[in-house]
């Protein structure tokens, strides 16, 4: 079997309610929940996909990015007998609070979540992803910043 690898730049979009931290999942078309992503357009730098692939997706805007944050997933899946190696790059962004209204071409449905709900996510690697950003966060704000 061959394989390729293929590149998406995700954004993991946060707000607060009053004193609550949430975070934003989105359910694809295809089932699963995750995050607004997608691939870079030639020349695109990292920052520049996620806003452009929240915007298309979600339509909120991002307020401002976590600048010392980074994470990324690996999972592979097949298609048509060809391996597919995926590489997620996420960034971490407080998005201007807004209703948010999904591509309906891609997303299903949306939700707000303030930690991990094990029963939303099909990926292993989602759920720790989130994990990560929850811990993250909560961090930051058990530190004053």
């Amino acid at each position: 079997m061959h394989s390729v690898c293929d590149l998406s730049i995700g954004v993991i979009p946060y707000r607060y309610r009053g004193n609550r931290l949430e975070f934003l999942l989105v359910r694809h078309q295809v089932g699963h929940w995750g995050f607004p992503k997608g691939h870079p357009m030639p020349g695109e730098v990292l920052e520049t996909t996620a806003r452009r692939e929240l915007r298309e997706e979600t339509g909120l805007y991002v307020d401002r990015f976590e600048r010392d944050y980074f994470d990324e997933a690996f999972y592979s899946h097949t298609v048509d007998n060809l391996e597919v190696r995926k590489r997620v790059v996420f960034l971490l962004a407080l998005v201007i609070d807004a209703p948010v209204k999904v591509d309906k071409g891609e997303i299903v449905a949306h939700a707000w979540v303030s930690g991990v709900t094990n029963d939303m996510f099909l990926y292993s690697e989602t759920r720790k992803v989130l994990s990560r950003a929850v811990a993250y966060k909560k961090g930051r704000l058990n530190s004053g910043l």
